[in-house]
């Protein structure tokens, strides 16, 4: 979602911040593939799903605003987040180590992500 919502920020810093975001979403995505392959997993590669709802909120950003739609993404990074955070220390209790460190470091790409939208949500004037 936030490739299609940095093009439409009327704000040239929060379309850079959407921008690195959907950059760096995308290398979470490779590196989640990767390790459900590690675990012996099929890795997904549509998630035609995940695209139409995004797409779809993007579309209602000059209807609603942008703020609850970052709001939206701000709760579902923290939700994953908190996801990997379990997933590691599920890894780590069976010994799964180096996988657990993966899952630490998607969980803190994700936080920090939330808070980077919770830092514009709180501090920014008007979004739209």
């Amino acid at each position: 979602i936030y490739g299609s919502l940095a093009g439409r920020a009327s704000r040239e810093d929060l379309g850079a911040l959407l921008s690195r975001l959907h950059l760096e979403s995308e290398g979470v995505l490779v590196r989640v593939r990767e390790l459900t392959v590690d675990l012996g997993g099929e890795a997904t590669r549509g998630g035609w799903r995940r695209r139409l709802l995004a797409s779809g909120l993007a579309r209602l950003a000059p209807l609603v605003g942008m703020r609850p739609i970052l709001r939206l993404c701000q709760q579902a990074e923290e939700t994953v987040s908190r996801w990997y955070a379990s997933n590691s220390n599920d890894l780590a209790r069976v010994g799964g180590h180096e996988r657990a460190a993966v899952c630490r470091e998607l969980s803190q790409i994700k936080r920090v992500h939330a808070q980077a939208l919770a830092a514009w949500l709180s501090n920014a004037g008007r979004l739209d």
